[in-house]
Formats: C-alpha cells, sequence, structure tokens
C-alpha cells in the first residue's frame, strides 16, 4: 500500500498505517489456531482504535447466514478529510 501522500499530509498516521498493514495486511488467519485468533483480534483492535481516533465518522456493516456472521465492512471519513469539506 503506498502512503506517500498520506505521509506528505498527516506522517502520524501514515506510520501507523504502514505498521499495520506490515503486520496484518493480506494474512489470512486461521482461525482454529489460538496464535491466529489472538493476532486477528490485536490486527482489528488496532484498526478499530485507529479508526475511533483519527475519524470523523465511522460504520459497520454485517451479514449473517444460518452459521452466524458471515461477512462485515466497515468504513470510515478521516477527520482531516471531514474537517475539508
Amino acid at each position: 500500500m503506498d502512503t506517500t501522500v498520506l505521509r506528505q499530509k498527516n506522517p502520524e498516521v501514515a506510520n501507523l498505517v504502514d505498521q499495520w498493514c506490515q503486520r496484518f495486511q493480506g494474512r489470512n488467519f486461521d482461525l482454529n489456531k489460538i496464535e491466529d485468533r489472538a493476532d486477528y483480534v490485536e490486527a482489528m483492535t488496532e484498526l478499530a482504535r485507529h479508526i475511533a481516533m483519527h475519524s470523523a465518522v465511522a460504520s459497520m456493516k454485517i451479514s449473517i447466514n444460518t452459521a452466524g456472521v458471515s461477512s462485515y465492512e466497515g468504513l470510515a471519513i478521516p477527520r482531516f478529510a471531514a474537517d475539508a469539506s
């Protein structure tokens, strides 16, 4: 993920995004393994914390089937983008 433009406008957020991506981006978590489960929770917690601290607005949506939650989607508007409009 290229964070060059983000780094110019908000280096702190770019650093957070880079660190998160290095650890979690594109990773498949085998949730049958305790270690992967813990890493997945950490990834989601870090992302949620970042969104809560640096976004003006956020929303979440889940889909379910008879087995439970089948997908989720999160959307956020970064605070500096909301301030510019």
